[in-house]
């Protein structure tokens, strides 16, 4: 599992990011201020991966905490991230060597994104994480799931002919998009996982699992939308339980396999079909 080391006086920024790093797969560690965060990273057996880091802190800020580990020959190689708000933040870290800039208040996406980058160094051919499209992809679905919710939520209002048109639209949409991205999934992203993912295998099995429970409810929910007259409630109820389990699968995905991969991932031509299929979308 890849160790990242976040620094920050703000014990709410550091507990905050110390939860979603760790739920994206990562170790963290914590430290209040440069000064502590330098004692412990000399004093640890091994580095960290990447230091995330404040720009402004008490004692040691971070460009001197970076400037700090470049003068140690055992941190010099360690990225930092610096994090801030302050207007002179790039100019500061551009005079450092700093180039791992991000704003505040964070774009969490962002983050994960770049540090797949720093902790993988794999990227596909045009320069962009394969995991990092997986997650585009991810958001996308995400979004279109929130527009499905609106649109059966109309349905009990809508009449006879409209109703209809709303309930074959929201089904075209679980068939196209959430049925084909998963079949996708079992055929290239599964396999990738189970062979680096740690006891027990397969590790996609739960993943699968859903998979198969939304492919029959998408079955079921073809089967109320062709009823005449459309049962409204009957459909709504259904499309809540896929949208609902869908967003399961979808949170579990990032939560721990996207982690996985982005520490093992070393198949170059899944990096191309992932390359290809966001070139498609």
């Amino acid at each position: 599992m890849m160790r990242l080391l976040v620094v920050d006086d703000d014990p709410d920024v550091c507990e905050a990011l110390s939860e979603v790093l760790s739920d994206s797969g990562y170790e963290v560690e914590t430290a209040p201020d440069g000064a502590i965060a330098l004692e412990r990273l000399l004093a640890a057996r091994e580095p960290p991966q990447v230091v995330v880091t404040d720009l402004r802190m008490p004692n040691l800020n971070g460009v001197e905490l970076a400037a700090a580990l470049r003068g140690c020959p055992r941190l010099s190689s360690v990225p930092v991230v610096l994090c801030s708000a302050s207007p002179e933040a790039r100019a500061l870290a551009a005079g450092a060597g700093l180039k791992d800039v991000l704003d505040k208040p964070l774009d969490l996406g962002r983050l994960l994104a770049l540090l797949g980058e720093l902790t993988s160094g794999r990227q596909t051919s045009a320069g962009v994480l394969a995991t990092e499209l997986l997650r585009r992809e991810h958001a996308a679905i995400l979004r279109a799931i929130a527009e499905r919710a609106s649109e059966a939520g109309t349905l009990g209002e809508a009449a006879a002919e409209a109703r209809a048109a709303i309930a074959r639209g929201i089904l075209g949409w679980f068939q196209s998009e959430v049925l084909e991205h998963d079949a996708w999934e079992e055929r290239f992203l599964f396999p990738v996982i189970d062979a680096c993912a740690p006891a027990p295998r397969p590790y996609t099995a739960m993943l699968r699992h859903q998979h198969a429970v939304l492919a029959r409810w998408v079955a079921d929910l073809a089967t109320l939308a062709a009823a005449s007259p459309l049962d409204p409630v009957a459909f709504t109820r259904r499309v809540d339980r896929l949208l609902g389990l869908l967003t399961a699968h979808l949170e579990a995905e990032e939560a721990v396999v996207l982690g996985i991969l982005d520490d093992c991932i070393a198949d170059e031509r899944f990096q191309q079909e992932v390359l290809a299929r966001a070139r498609r979308r």
